[in-house]
C-alpha cells in the first residue's frame, strides 16, 4: 500500500511537471511571435517602413504576420507615390 502511494505520488509529480512544461512551451510559442509583431508594428507606426515583418509560421499568427507585411508594403508604396508626386 505504501509503495502504491509512492508510485501514485511520483506519477502525479511527473504529470504536473510535464503539464507545466507543455504550458510553458505553448505559451511561448504564442507570446514570442506576438511580441515580435508588436515590435515591428511599432516601427511601422513611426514611419520605419523598410523593416520587413518576419513570417515564421503557417498558423494564425503567421497569417497575421503575412497580412502585416502586405500592409507595410502597401503603405511604403503609397508614401513613395506621394513623395514622387510632391517632388520630394
Amino acid at each position: 500500500e505504501a509503495s502504491t502511494r509512492r508510485l501514485m505520488l511520483a506519477a502525479a509529480i511527473v504529470a504536473a511537471v510535464g503539464g507545466a512544461l507543455l504550458a510553458i512551451t505553448i505559451t511561448s510559442s504564442i507570446t514570442v511571435p506576438l511580441a515580435r509583431l508588436v515590435s515591428v508594428s511599432d516601427k511601422i507606426s513611426t514611419g520605419e517602413l523598410d523593416t520587413p515583418v518576419p513570417v515564421a509560421a503557417k498558423d494564425e499568427i503567421g497569417e497575421l504576420a503575412e497580412s502585416m507585411e502586405r500592409m507595410r508594403i502597401s503603405i511604403k508604396a503609397l508614401v513613395e507615390r506621394m513623395r514622387s508626386r510632391s517632388g520630394g
